[in-house]
Formats: structure tokens, C-alpha cells, sequence
């Protein structure tokens, strides 16, 4: 019965758990060239390391902008609705890397050169 009631309390108590809601997503814009030129039809993925939220955006003319959770990312590229256009980018850029890193703020336009 003890055990019981000790459940209950803690249960009740929510034992020191304090959740904190993520910020509101704010607009970035992300600019993906490959050997100068604008790059299309594909993913542009967002990994987070410090806070936000993962995300993945279209980058279609070169471009996407979108609404992502503020917060420090790794990124990486995956193929849109053309499997064909993700083979022309090189491979390193097909998963995330702790050396490229992005900051997300707000309002900023992050300049990516696929080569």
C-alpha cells in the first residue's frame, strides 16, 4: 500500500520534470549552388547539434525559404523527385558532417556551395 501511495505522489509531483517548448520557427533562406550554378530538385536536410528542431526543405532555382526552429545544425542534401539529380553532387554532402555547421536565428541566408 505504501509503494502505492509513493507512486502516486510522485506521480502527482511530476517528479521535478520541467519542460521548456521549443521557439517558434523562424523564416531562413538557403541558397545551394554546384560549380557556380543554382541547383534544383533537391533536399536540403537540417540535423540539429544544439537545439531546433530537424527539417527539410525543397530547393528548387537554387533556393528555399522556409520556417526552421532556431537552433545549430548540420546539414546535408537528398534527392527531391529525381534520384538522378543527387548523383551529380558529390558524395560528401549526402550525410551530415560535424565540420559544416550552420546557426538558424531568423531572417539570414545561408550561402551553400555544393563542390
Amino acid at each position: 500500500m505504501r509503494v502505492l501511495v509513493l507512486t502516486w505522489v510522485l506521480l502527482l509531483a511530476g517528479c521535478g520534470v520541467t519542460v521548456t517548448p521549443n521557439p517558434d520557427p523562424v523564416d531562413v533562406t538557403v541558397s545551394v549552388t554546384s560549380g557556380g550554378k543554382p541547383v534544383s530538385g533537391i533536399k536540403f536536410n537540417f540535423q540539429p547539434i544544439e537545439g531546433g528542431l530537424p527539417a527539410v526543405v525543397e530547393i528548387t532555382d537554387g533556393k528555399s525559404q522556409s520556417k526552421v526552429t532556431p537552433g545549430k545544425y548540420t546539414w546535408f542534401v537528398s534527392a527531391g523527385k529525381d534520384e538522378a539529380l543527387l548523383a551529380a553532387i558529390p558524395e560528401q554532402y549526402h550525410e551530415g558532417a560535424m565540420e559544416r555547421q550552420i546557426e538558424v536565428k531568423g531572417g539570414e541566408t545561408h550561402e551553400i556551395e555544393l563542390d
